[in-house]
């Protein structure tokens, strides 16, 4: 994939920018591209998702699981020291 006019998403896939037509091949597992301000966006089929389509909705619920647990370890980890000025910006960000 061309990487001019590009910038790297949340999953690490370098997306184009700026274009007329959706680029070959962008959709995986038969997504639908189209093109949204400038950018591609997949419609997936319903079990698949992510940018491109590349990931099976359970490996997405799973990594949802997995970064819902996360934040809750790290709200019940800084709620306990919370009266700490600098705890506070914290906990105030991930809840």
């Amino acid at each position: 994939m061309n990487e001019l006019n590009g910038r790297a998403d949340s999953e690490n896939i370098r997306v184009p920018t700026n274009l007329v037509q959706c680029p070959p091949d962008f959709c995986k597992n038969g997504g639908t591209c189209k093109i949204t301000n400038g950018r591609p966006k997949c419609n997936c089929p319903a079990t698949y998702g992510g940018i491109n389509c590349a990931m099976s909705k359970s490996d997405l619920e799973l990594i949802q699981n997995q970064n819902n647990h996360v934040t809750n370890n790290l709200l019940d980890l800084v709620s306990s020291d919370a009266t700490k000025p600098e705890m506070t910006d914290i906990v105030n960000t991930l809840q």
